[in-house]
Parts: structure tokens; C-alpha cells; sequence
């Protein structure tokens, strides 16, 4: 049997030196990177094909199709690039009614009932499918009965079959990824990222992870074993000898700082063992515990080569964060000063914000852009507000009748918004804004 992946990258957004997609390593999405590796381990022949959305993506498709015979596509979807996914799939079915198409990813768990009606997918992978994915691979070379596919819901003889979750895996079962099949589509070696850690102890209204919570069983609030990382560290300087910089990939460095801190000091070690040192990059939450431990947190930081620190304002109206987005509670003053001890310490800082949410004023808007320049950060990744099914504040929105602010007098207050950041500090990235959860479910059809 032979299996064709498509990540859908959406838009050739970042700048490369080659006509290759990807900038680097780390734009590869780690779950789909582990959903292949597996697949290969499993003794199954798989190719991988990165699109974009452009005006010659059917002839590529037909082209590819063209050169060899494909019994299954695996697609990873996220909700900013649904549209091309279902274009894809929609161009594959039309070249080979028969080719089995699967869809899974974020997208796929939060848009399950509705994926598996169209006609375009022949199955949906619901919830984590590194581990399980290759179960639907055994299903389709005929050594499984599709009841027996926990984590799927399945098309068979005109019926849809919808099974139980799956469990969580062990992240001892977590593989290096086989960074390899994506070589012919990254354009730079010398940025990579390693995931240390799944899920999120925090309940933030907006996020999916709660969802994602409950679409499997078990653990899922887990941290990987730091031996691991440090084998997978090892691997990549081997293969890529080049390699500069590696993003940790955690949402919740800052929870568990016995954790965090063993593992920054391994990761000095390593460094002191090596000429060229490697340099990191992290994601972290600010929360009361951090705050308590804030130098002693920076020093370790530094020794341990983290030369940029990426962190969540969200909003800078404290009634947004604490009554609308649920977030940990902290003040503006608190939070600016910890910036600040970053920023002094020499280290980058990438702030992350948002716009048009819920019940969101002008004068707090304001806010936002104020604390921001307070801040001064290297850069400041923006977007708008986007509503997703089975989070929280989806619940709040409906149950309520409050949605993002629509008005035009308001889209332009974000829009000037966005474009003082973007001119000012860099990133500028929109998501995709939905009024109700009936308008974004309403384009999976």
C-alpha cells in the first residue's frame, strides 16, 4: 500500500533563498511529523507532498498523482487553512474517486460531524493520531475491522461509524521525528524545534486544549523525558551540523519549574560539551510562581543559552483576561515588570496579542497598544480573535449572545491597531475571525 501525506502550508508567507517552502526546520508541524515517522516505522511506504494555496495547486496535484499510484492520503488541517484543505481534497477526489482520504489535525478534532459528511473524506482521526494513525492504515491494508479503530470515525458501505477515543499516549512512545522526507521542502538547516511537553495545566477560555482534553483518555498534561530531548538534540547537530538555534516547543515551562529547571541545566551541560553552542527559544506563561522566582528563573535562562523568550500578553485590560479569556491571574504592572527583567537581561522578547474580542472596547484596545509600547518588545505576534467549538468561551458567546465585535466603526479600531504594531514591531499575523460557531461549521460542508 502506498500512502502520499499533504501538509497544506497555506501561503508562501516568509521568504526563502530557494523555491523551497519552508524557511527552516521549525516550520514543520511536529504531531503530522510524528503521524509520518510512524507510519514509516510501520513498514508503510509514504510520501510526503508540501502544498501552498496557488494558482497551480490542481496541476501539481494531478501532476503528483501522475507519477505514481496512491491508495491513501493522510491531510493535516488547522482551522486557518480549512479552505485549502478542502480544496485539496476536493482536486484529489475529482483526479481518483478511490483513493482513501484521511483527515486529522487540530481542525479535524474540533470539526469531527461535520468532516466525516462530506464527501471529500473517507475518515477523520479525532484527537492524538501518532499512535493510532497507523491502525488506520492496517484497517485499509485489510488487517483490521474498522470497530476496532479507536480515535476514528470512519465511512464504510454507505454508514458512518463513529468509535471511542483513544488514549493518550505514553510520551516515552513519542519518536524522533524523521526529519529526512521533509529535506526537499525546508529551505534553511540551521533552526529546528523539539517538543518537551503536551498540553496545558491552564484553562484559558479561548484555547482548544481543554477540548483536545476530552477527545482522548489519560494523561494528557504531560512532560517528555529529558534524556529524550536530549537524544533528539543530539541527532539533529549530528545530521545538521549547522544547526544554531532550537525552539522548545511547551506550553507550560513555567508550571512545572523542578522540571524546567532540570532540564536548562542539562541543556547547559550539553552546551559547555560542544564548540559550537546551541541557542534556544521558549515559550512561557507568567504566572504567580515564575513571578516569586523571576531572577533565579532569568540566570538559568541565560545559562543555559535561551537567547529569546516568547510570552502572552493576550490583552492588556485586565477585565478581558480575568472575566472574558480566563487567563492567570497577574496586573498590568507585574507583567511589564517582568518583561523588563527580560528584556535587561539581553534576552528577545516576542509578545503575543490579540484583537476583536468578545466585548472588547475601544479604550481597551487602547490598552493593549499602550502596554505594549511600555513594553517595547523585539517584536509582537498580533491577530484577530477567532471562536472555537467546545471552548469555553464559545459556551460564554452563545449561552449570552455575544460574539467579537462586528461593527465597522470597531473593525476599524482593530485594523489601526494591528497596522501601529506591525509598522512598529515587526510581525503581523491575522487569523481567521468568525462571528459564530455556526459560520465557521458552516464552511466544512
Amino acid at each position: 500500500m502506498k500512502i502520499l501525506a499533504i501538509y497544506p502550508y497555506g501561503d508562501k508567507i516568509f521568504k526563502t533563498s530557494s523555491s523551497k517552502v519552508l524557511p527552516n526546520f521549525s516550520c514543520i508541524p511536529i504531531g503530522f511529523a510524528s503521524v509520518i515517522t510512524q507510519i514509516k516505522k510501520s513498514g508503510y511506504k509514504i510520501d510526503l507532498a508540501v502544498l501552498i494555496n496557488d494558482r497551480t495547486i490542481e496541476k501539481n496535484i494531478n501532476k503528483i498523482f501522475s507519477k505514481c499510484e496512491y491508495d491513501a492520503v493522510f491531510l493535516t488541517c488547522v482551522s486557518q487553512y480549512s479552505g485549502l484543505t478542502g480544496k485539496i481534497a476536493g482536486f484529489i477526489k475529482k483526479y481518483n474517486p478511490s483513493v482513501k482520504i484521511l483527515i486529522g489535525g487540530a481542525h479535524a478534532t474540533l470539526f469531527a460531524d461535520s468532516l466525516i459528511k462530506s464527501k471529500k473524506y473517507d475518515a477523520v482521526c479525532v484527537g492524538e493520531g501518532f499512535k493510532t494513525v497507523r491502525l488506520y492504515a492496517d484497517y485499509l491494508a485489510g488487517r483490521r475491522k474498522a470497530s476496532d479503530l479507536d480515535g476514528f470515525y470512519i465511512k464504510e458501505k454507505n454508514k458512518i461509524l463513529k468509535n471511542h477515543v483513544a488514549a493518550f499516549c505514553d510520551f516515552a512512545e513519542f519518536p524522533v521525528i524523521d526529519r529526512k522526507i521533509w529535506e526537499p521542502y525546508v529551505d534553511d538547516s540551521n533552526v529546528h524545534s523539539v517538543l518537551i511537553s503536551r498540553g496545558c495545566v491552564h484553562r484559558c477560555s479561548f484555547c482548544v486544549n481543554h477540548v483536545f482534553k476530552s477527545k482522548n483518555t489519560g494523561q494528557y498534561v504531560s512532560c517528555r523525558n529529558i534524556n529524550d530531548i536530549l537524544k533528539e538534540i543530539k541527532l539533529i547537530t549530528k545530521k545538521y551540523p549547522d544547526t544554531k538555534n532550537i525552539i522548545l516547543e511547551s506550553e507550560t515551562l513555567t508550571v512545572n519549574l523542578k522540571f524546567t529547571y532540570k532540564l536548562l541545566e542539562t541543556l547547559k551541560k550539553y552546551n559547555n560539551s560542544i564548540k559550537n553552542k546551541l541557542s534556544f527559544r521558549i515559550n512561557i506563561s507568567f504566572n504567580n510562581g515564575v513571578k516569586k522566582d523571576i531572577f533565579n528563573f532569568i540566570k538559568k535562562l541565560k545559562q543555559a543559552n535561551v537567547t529569546c523568550v516568547n510570552i502572552g500578553l493576550e490583552s492588556g485590560s485586565v477585565r478581558i483576561r480575568s472575566e472574558i479569556l480566563n487567563r492567570p491571574d497577574y496586573s498590568n504592572d507585574d507583567f511589564i515588570e517582568f518583561c523588563d527583567v527580560i528584556k535587561n537581561a539581553g534576552l528577545s522578547l516576542i509578545l503575543c496579542v490579540m484583537f476583536a474580542i468578545p466585548t472588547e472596547t475601544k479604550e481597551e484596545v487602547k490598552e493593549t497598544v499602550d502596554i505594549i509600547k511600555r513594553i517595547d518588545p523585539y517584536c509582537v505576534n498580533s491577530a484577530f480573535f477567532c471562536i472555537y467549538p467546545g471552548t469555553d468561551i464559545s459556551k460564554l458567546t452563545e449561552k449570552n449572545k455575544i460574539y467579537a465585535s462586528a461593527n465597522a466603526k470597531m473593525k476599524n479600531v482593530f485594523i489601526k491597531a494591528l497596522k501601529e504594531i506591525s509598522d512598529n514591531f515587526g510581525i503581523h499575523r491575522k487569523r481567521l475571525r468568525v462571528k459564530t460557531i455556526s459560520e465557521l461549521a458552516a464552511k466544512q460542508k
